[in-house]
Order: structure tokens, then sequence, then C-alpha cells
């Protein structure tokens, strides 16, 4: 199958947002409401852990992905899938109680030549709206599909993280964190939890953290540092980070004629730069 077929297929998703996924997203996480109710606003991104499918076992790839007739179907040439990035709109907070829809859109798809091999560049669109139309988020999100791992394959050397945020907070991820994000989100990707996996199939040197806990680490700074709610964010995964490592949350305020916001970053260990950011904030 040409992968730029895919582009324009669609899915809904449906579902009353429920207090115990957001409960369960903040004991992972670590932060969130202090009491979940009817009612009660959910923080930016913590739509990651609804509207997922139950798909059975049988339907999972070797990987523990479930996109095989779905979205985004299997391809072979490109079994290595990874959440690259993405935008978000913020227009008002899904709600405990809301009865919701996700709307999903293929976008595009591009296919690239890199050192690393062939490459699929996928973009789908997702618009979160109650069931009277309204919308609350938007989002685009960036995907990349790559062909296998090649013993030879030559990691680029990674770009280094700024030096002087006006805002840093250390983080680590220990393999329980990692499999109980994997679960509030029922994200299946196998390099999360399945140590031998990661390491003898992907060539990664552990479990990876994933790519959107760290943006949802970042965002969650950002109101935590500003005392403001979010307007939009958008954000690119560098290179990734990897259990027990303890990197850094980082960002500085901005401020330019459209508004004011904040420039986030990860910074791993050894000082590279895993994650950007960019923070705009509400009107006051």
């Amino acid at each position: 199958m040409d992968p730029t077929s895919w582009i324009g297929r669609s899915e809904t998703a449906t579902e009353t947002i429920s207090p115990e996924p957001l409960r369960r997203w903040a004991a992972t996480l670590g932060f969130g409401p202090e009491t979940v109710a009817d009612g009660t606003a959910l923080p930016p991104v913590a739509h990651w852990g609804y509207f997922r499918p139950a798909i059975p076992a049988d339907g999972l790839m070797a990987d523990g992905h479930s996109e095989i007739n779905g979205l985004l179907p299997s391809d072979l040439e490109h079994p290595r899938r990874m959440w690259a990035g993405g935008t978000l709109t913020f227009h008002e907070p899904l709600r405990v109680g809301d009865a919701a829809r996700r709307i999903s859109v293929v976008e595009d798809v591009v296919h690239k030549t890199g050192r690393s091999g062939s490459l699929l560049f996928i973009t789908v669109h997702h618009r979160i709206e109650r069931d009277d139309g309204t919308l609350l988020i938007d989002e685009r999100q960036d995907m990349v599909r790559r062909a296998p791992p090649r013993p030879d394959e030559v990691k680029p050397d990674p770009t280094q993280s700024p030096t002087d945020p006006t805002w840093s907070k250390p983080y680590s991820a220990d393999a329980l964190k990692l499999f109980r994000y994997s679960a509030v989100t029922f994200n299946g990707h196998r390099i999360h939890y399945d140590r031998d996996y990661s390491r003898d199939v992907e060539h990664y040197p552990s479990l990876v953290v994933h790519g959107p806990m760290l943006a949802t680490l970042l965002m969650a700074l950002a109101e935590e540092k500003s005392g403001e709610a979010l307007a939009t964010f958008a954000y690119r995964a560098l290179s990734p980070t990897f259990e027990d490592e303890v990197f850094t949350l980082n960002g500085s305020p901005t401020t330019n004629g459209a508004g004011h916001g904040a420039e986030m970053f990860v910074a791993g260990s050894d000082g590279r730069l895993a994650m950007r950011g960019e923070a705009t904030f509400s009107p006051a």
C-alpha cells in the first residue's frame, strides 16, 4: 500500500469523561487536581488518557502498537514508530462529565530518505469537541515511521541544550513510572516497558521515556512557574531519554508582539537537547 493513500483517513472516538482516568493520570505523574468530581477541568493534555481504542491482543503488532487496520495501517517497510512532536491550542477545558468526541484526520504523509534510512513523516489532526460541537482542543501530532534498525546505523551527534534557563527542575522516571504512564494512556509500545525488546530489537540502551510524558512535564512546568494557563504549546522530540536518567525540565519566559509565553526544553543528563517546546499563555 502506498502510505500517501492514508491521507484523508478519519475516525471519531466518543467518550464521557469519567473521573477515574484523571485520578490515575494525576497519581502517575505526581500532580493534577487535588479533588476530582463532575466539572473538574482536565489539565493540559490529560485528554491523552481518554479516547483510547480497546484493541484485543490479536490485533496488535509485534511492537505492541495497534495500527493494523486503523487510522494508520501497518507498514512492514517502516515498523519503527516515534511520536515526534505536535502543536496544541487550548480553547476551553475538557471537564469531567463532558460527553465528548475526538475527530482525527490524517493530514499528510511524506516519504524521505535520511542517514538512518527510509522515513515516513505523518501528521494527524485531532479536534476534541463536546457533543454540542464546541471546540475545546485543536491538536496536530507529528509521527515518524522508520525502516528497521541496521547494525551499522550511525546516530547523529546530539544538539546541546541551552545553559542558562530561568526555570530548571530535575526529574527521572523509573520502570514503574514508565509502566504506569503506558497503562494510563493505554500505550502498548514495548520500548517503554519491555527492556529486552527495547535493547535487542530497537537497539536502545534501556527503556525509553515517552515523548508525550516529556511534553506533559514541560507544559506543567510552564503553568507552574508562570502561574498562567496555556493557550498553545508546540513541541518537538530531538533525542530520547531513558529510565532512571536524571534529566532536567527547563524554561524561560518570553515576550513578543503577539503576547507572552515561554521557551521550554528537556536536557538529558549529559546536556543533550531531548525536547524543545514553545508555550504561549492565555490573556489575563
